[in-house]
């Protein structure tokens, strides 16, 4: 995929976005192309009949060339954006429980076989935190389980499966959520645990799944990490996105944030300074799910950065050229 020259146009391309509407009639097409996002995400509010949603996912892969991605939560269990058309599956904990790892790859091709039939191409799966917090409300039931090698193998078997469905996976959340009962939807969770329990604990679902080269997306968590940086959510961080995920683990391919609209980000350096700081620090793709206008201000702002030496210009394009070389493979499936 050539990249354009025009900075602005890069800025967008490594932006996701979200939107009203449940048909290609009710969906914002035309907006959506003028933005020419890298990625597009569906919520539940997307979805209605498989027709409909078969439909709208055709007319959302014709906005652009490649495709853009199309991404869905969609992990079984609890967290299932689609209920009808696909493979209803069990929540990862109770597959763990089975203690039968070739089920999880098994159950990922075949919800990955559904989800290509739509012509979604990207699902935000599996959950590689460990659940470790029993008061914990947003990982509970959607981990594998708490031993950490067991969780690794579970979730990289069920993104192998998606992946040879033709399906990205994306191990989430970077570098392990499961450690706290703090929700980052609605606040800043902090992690106190020292390097060498994190490295011996959380980290090794990530690390097992990154080694297989089972997913081609990590998606990072809103969390800080107080032994790796003690200022900034992993989201936000150099030292977690670059520094550990890249230079230590050796992950290749596409890093994406969870949400920037979610208040860990929203309500601390905002959502536009966040998708700015998210690409400083080594993220490719920026979620920003809800407001079209705050992806508009994020695109400019991204462009500011460049313009004013924030952001070097080769950071902007090594993004926009990882997203688009996964843009390209996917649409050719």
């Amino acid at each position: 995929m050539t990249p354009p020259a025009d900075p602005a146009a890069l800025a967008r391309g490594v932006i996701g976005v979200g939107f009203a509407g449940t048909t290609a009639g009710t969906a914002p097409l035309e907006a959506l192309r003028a933005f020419d996002p890298g990625a597009l995400i569906l919520f539940a509010r997307n979805v209605g009949t498989p027709d409909d949603l078969r439909d709208l996912v055709a007319a959302l892969r014709a906005l652009g060339s490649p495709a853009p991605l199309i991404a869905v939560d969609q992990e079984g269990g609890r967290v299932e954006r689609i209920g009808e058309g696909v493979a209803a599956l069990p929540s990862a904990m109770a597959v763990g429980a089975t203690d039968d790892i070739a089920l999880a790859e098994q159950l990922g091709r075949l919800l990955g076989r559904d989800l290509a039939r739509l012509g979604i191409n990207v699902d935000l799966a599996p959950v590689a935190d460990l659940s470790l917090q029993p008061r914990s409300t947003v990982i509970a039931t959607r981990a594998y389980g708490d031993r950490p090698e067991r969780v690794g193998a579970f979730a990289s078997a069920f993104a192998r499966g998606l992946e040879r469905a033709g399906i990205a996976a994306a191990l989430k959340h970077f570098l392990g959520h499961g450690s706290t009962a703090d929700d980052s939807h609605v606040g800043l969770p902090r992690i106190a645990a020292d390097a060498a329990t994190l490295r011996a604990r959380d980290l090794v679902p990530f690390a097992r799944a990154i080694a297989d080269r089972a997913a081609s997306i990590v998606m990072s968590a809103h969390i800080v990490v107080e032994a790796f940086d003690t200022d900034r959510p992993a989201t936000l961080s150099h030292r977690v996105l670059t520094d550990l995920l890249r230079g230590e683990l050796g992950f290749e391919g596409v890093v994406a944030t969870d949400c920037l609209e979610m208040d860990a980000i929203a309500n601390g350096v905002g959502t536009v300074r966040g998708a700015v700081e998210a690409l400083a620090a080594g993220a490719d793709l920026l979620f920003i799910s809800h407001h079209l206008e705050l992806a508009h201000e994020a695109a400019g702002a991204i462009v500011a950065a460049v313009r004013a030496g924030e952001i070097p210009l080769a950071r902007l394009q090594d993004a926009y050229a990882r997203v688009g070389t996964l843009r390209t493979r996917l649409a050719q499936r």
